[in-house]
């Protein structure tokens, strides 16, 4: 048996010890969140912004959404809305005509564009959207058909077994899809 004597120890550190973040939102309406809404078939996108109203007493005038949409650094539509005030829905809905975009499409899944949304009172910028991408597209059905950007689309499996789990390499894969394009299949 043998006895344990334990000291008593004091640390002489006072204050915060190790990493702080702090994040500061400002008081009053702020935009959460931005969705894209294209149309082909209609040739208009809308752009449908949710807000959260903090610390609100008075309901603020002049607000405006702008929606700046980008092709990569090139800006190629606007959009402003009306004016908004928090006693609205949660949700401001607008947009516009857009004729001629790049379709995304299962063979140009590289066309892409990215919305740039700030909130604005009498042209000054009081929040703003980190960039948010999307690809202008339209999937609806018709009939019995599934379309994608007015044209009809085939989701086929394919039902092929190899002897050995594995062995099918990224070039037998894109052989077959091609295989499969040319018999009319996307």
């Amino acid at each position: 048996d043998t006895a344990r004597t334990f000291s008593k120890k004091a640390v002489n550190c006072r204050g915060i010890h190790g990493d702080v973040w702090l994040a500061a939102e400002p008081k009053g309406v702020l935009i959460s969140d931005v969705q894209c809404r294209p149309s082909v078939k209609n040739g208009r996108i809308e752009l449908s912004v949710g807000f959260e109203c903090g610390d609100v007493s008075a309901p603020p005038s002049g607000l405006r959404v702008v929606a700046e949409i980008y092709d990569g650094d090139t800006r190629v539509k606007t959009f402003t809305s009306r004016e908004y005030t928090p006693a609205d829905d949660a949700r401001l809905v607008f947009g516009g005509e857009w004729k001629d975009p790049k379709l995304w499409d299962l063979d140009a899944p590289q066309n892409l564009y990215a919305v740039k949304t700030r909130l604005e009172q009498d042209g000054k910028t009081i929040d703003e959207l980190y960039p948010e991408e999307f690809g202008f597209r339209e999937i609806r059905i018709e009939g019995r058909n599934l379309m994608l950007n007015g044209s009809v689309v085939h989701f086929r499996p394919r039902n092929t077994r190899y002897p050995v789990e594995g062995a099918v390499s990224g070039e037998d894969i894109r052989k077959a899809a091609l295989k499969m394009k040319e018999f009319g299949f996307n």
